[in-house]
């Protein structure tokens, strides 16, 4: 057993997932120096130059666009995949986007783009894709906006063909019955559905479904294969972004042990697995059990089950999560639990996105951002 950080419980409301806003901006400046070197007439209308194509000697899943700017106060980029731009702009016109989902750039990325010219690159993009990058420059009372396309190759980065690891690897991909032994309040067996896909083969697994609250569904999380026994390892302590809470405080959506304390439960930080599953000799089914942890406090409590928590930063309090729809809040599932294998192995084409958040990149987990109420944005390195 492992010593963790005990947080005191400190449920301070319902956070509604509705709530969430992506982070956007990559420094501490996001209002660039409104002349830094261009836009010295506030009368003449910026000028954009703006071409896309595969990252040259990087994997096929990398765009670059390149940026030119003149007569350029401040500027905002952003970069979806075609299809979905095309969506939105059946409410919305192309420089009304930009505007409100998109990233402005720092002062020393306008400043490039005002100079030599700037790269904006992306990785981890789905194969074969197209992408459209808008950019947004303001100079004075004049705008102006352009986007240019791009296409991922076939092949490498966001999505990956399941079954490409090892037998023991590939038997946790797929779609999962789920019941617990008992659950907190009503202590009745709870059932519900998860999807394993693959993320690296013979390492990671995306994993979807795994949770009471409504980001669950949405929101898949890593876990490790360990090829030693063929056990699938929930990962504690996932940070998958930062987010705004609804009073304006800084959030980190974490993905964390529950765990029995006190006739109620509490979340326990640290780095621990927490479950661990194991196969069963057919393959079709598995079972998950919960590590016994010890606290800060010496006493030695259960883990019950995995959640999403909006952490508030700097101190040892968190917002809940509404629950999902036929859950009831607190009322958490506790194990052991039986998992039967009820579908074939799932697409991971849905489990990549655009970006690894930078908080995401614990040692060793690749973790992206997946659900579209979380992510509005791509976010140029």
């Amino acid at each position: 057993m492992k010593m963790t950080n005990f947080f005191k419980m400190a449920l301070m409301g319902i956070f509604a997932a509705g709530v969430f806003t992506a982070c956007g901006g990559d420094d501490d400046n996001p209002n660039p120096n409104p002349n830094p070197g261009g836009g010295d007439d506030p009368k003449t209308a910026p000028t954009i130059t703006l071409t896309g194509a595969q990252t040259s000697g990087s994997e096929s899943s990398s765009l670059t666009f390149k940026l030119t700017l003149k007569n350029a106060q401040s500027a905002k980029y952003l970069t979806v995949q075609t299809s979905e731009l095309n969506n939105a702009l059946n409410s919305a016109t192309l420089e009304e986007l930009v505007q409100s989902e998109g990233n402005a750039l720092t002062s020393s990325q306008l400043q490039n783009a005002l100079g030599q010219g700037l790269d904006l690159v992306f990785t981890q993009l789905e194969p074969n894709t197209e992408y459209t990058c808008a950019v947004y420059a303001v100079n004075g009372t004049e705008s102006a906006v352009k986007s240019a396309t791009a296409t991922t190759a076939n092949g490498g980065g966001g999505s990956v063909t399941p079954g490409t690891g090892s037998d023991a690897y590939n038997a946790w991909i797929g779609t999962w019955n789920v019941t617990s032994t008992s659950s907190l309040i009503g202590s009745d067996p709870m059932s519900f559905t998860v999807s394993i896909a693959e993320l690296n083969a013979d390492q990671t697994y995306a994993v979807t479904g795994w949770g009471i609250s409504m980001l669950a569904a949405q929101q898949p999380v890593g876990a490790i294969f360990n090829a030693e026994d063929g056990g699938l390892y929930f990962v504690n302590g996932q940070e998958l972004g930062e987010v705004s809470g609804p009073q304006g405080e800084s959030l980190m959506v974490t993905y964390l042990g529950v765990c029995g304390y006190n006739n109620s439960w509490t979340v326990v930080s640290g780095d621990y697995y927490g479950l661990i599953g194991a196969m069963g000799a057919d393959g079709n089914s598995a079972t998950v059990t919960g590590e016994q942890l010890e606290i800060s406090t010496g006493d030695v409590i259960p883990v019950y089950t995995f959640d999403f928590f909006g952490m508030i930063q700097g101190e040892n309090s968190f917002y809940t999560f509404q629950p999902a729809a036929g859950f009831t809040a607190d009322d958490y599932p506790i194990g052991p639990y039986t998992l039967t294998k009820s579908g074939s192995a799932a697409s991971s084409k849905g489990l990549h996105t655009y970006f690894a958040a930078p908080q995401a990149k614990k040692a060793g987990y690749p973790v992206r951002l997946l659900s579209k109420e979380v992510r509005t944005a791509i976010l140029a390195k």
